[in-house]
């Protein structure tokens, strides 16, 4: 049909304008079909346009929710029981603007370390401070900047506890530490009133570039640090703290002027008219993640479980894929324990087949509660 189309087209050229489905037939020769039922695409700017003014998705859940009319709009011939698999642009880091929305100061208490059960009564690891963040501010506000001053334990050469400061900003969703700006930093530019104002224009780039660029080490192309500073405004004759995202090329570090993307992909079924996205939970175990399912009573038999134990992963030989989602889906019921019925999870783990490997599978919370493998 498509050719005949095309051909009426070309004879009726002197008379009047190509075939009006010409848009649509462009599209259909855009996406990989390898059979009447499964469909691959990967979105342009034309598609995202549909949708959003930008050309990327936030997150899985906002590209779930978007793409079903983008191929209600495109591929509206496509049939019940189609399967599509949507290659977007998912944003890493989102660009935004110096602006701070509130700000302030914290200093962590004893009892929020005991609250948290930090029994050591300090913190760590980052993921301490962002834990710590999460309890405090449940409600973050959009540019949130804390300044947050708590006890840190250093496990190096000389282990020591010590008392730090660091700033942290909310921002698309979650906490990010930020790079301060010291007053050996300002020092090195000649700002002896450690701020910045609207004076220093597009040296402030420079001068951002140069403090990363000798403080941040093993950076890789696009990666995006954000910076704290100090700026006096002129006409309000005031300081705040400004935050900057700024991005490394390879070479040196320049302030974010559009977000920075990733591709991601999608999988979506077409039931009864309608587009249904598949929103696994993906999780790769840690180490620690084998030894506690080794611990769990009614895994698998002495054998494997000692195994698993020991070597830290699934060997084939004596673990079967029952077992396996049986062991799966223990540890998903401890990290996920309010997960509904009809949640998937998507989980790497390593395997041992004549040497070791990563491979994944996906499972499924059923109605009974319990895990089986999902389609």
């Amino acid at each position: 049909m498509k050719k005949f189309l095309y051909l009426i087209c070309s004879l009726a050229l002197t008379v009047t304008a190509c075939d009006p489905m010409e848009d649509v037939y462009d599209e259909l020769d855009a996406v990989n079909t390898e059979s009447d039922l499964k469909m691959a695409l990967t979105l342009t700017p034309a598609h995202y346009k549909v949708v959003t003014n930008k050309t990327y998705f936030l997150s899985e859940e906002d590209a779930a929710a978007k793409i079903p009319a983008i191929l209600d709009n495109k591929f509206p011939h496509l049939d019940n029981g189609t399967l599509a698999t949507i290659t977007y642009n998912s944003a890493t880091t989102v660009f935004t603007n110096t602006y701070v929305s509130t700000e302030e100061e914290y200093t962590v208490t004893d009892e929020d370390y005991a609250a948290l059960n930090f029994k050591y009564g300090n913190f760590d690891s980052a993921d301490d401070m962002v834990t710590f963040l999460n309890y405090k501010y449940p409600n973050a506000e959009d540019k949130q900047l804390v300044k947050l001053t708590f006890d840190w334990y250093s496990g190096a050469a000389s282990p020591s506890t010590q008392e730090k400061i660091d700033h942290f900003f909310f921002v698309n969703g979650e906490w990010v530490d930020t790079y301060v700006v010291t007053e050996e930093n300002y020092e090195s530019v000649e700002h002896t009133k450690y701020s910045f104002s609207s004076s220093d224009g597009a040296n402030l780039d420079l001068y951002l570039d140069k403090f990363l660029r000798e403080s941040v080490l093993g950076a890789k192309p696009g990666d995006v640090q954000y910076v704290s500073y100090a700026y006096y405004s002129s006409s309000s004759r005031t300081t705040s703290q400004r935050v900057t995202a700024m991005a490394f090329d390879g070479t040196s570090w320049k302030s974010l002027k559009d977000s920075v993307t990733e591709e991601a992909t999608l999988n979506l079924s077409k039931q009864k008219g309608i587009w249904v996205p598949d929103l696994s939970i993906r999780y790769t175990l840690v180490a620690d993640d084998y030894g506690w399912i080794a611990q769990q009573e009614g895994i698998a038999d002495a054998t494997a479980i000692a195994s698993l134990s020991r070597y830290r992963n699934f060997d084939v030989s004596m673990w079967s894929t029952d077992n396996i989602v049986k062991a799966l889906g223990t540890l998903m019921k401890k990290y996920y324990p309010n997960a509904k019925a009809g949640q998937k999870f998507s989980i790497t783990y390593v395997i041992y087949a004549g040497g070791t490997s990563s491979t994944s599978i996906k499972i499924m919370l059923n109605e009974s509660g319990n895990y089986q493998l999902a389609e």
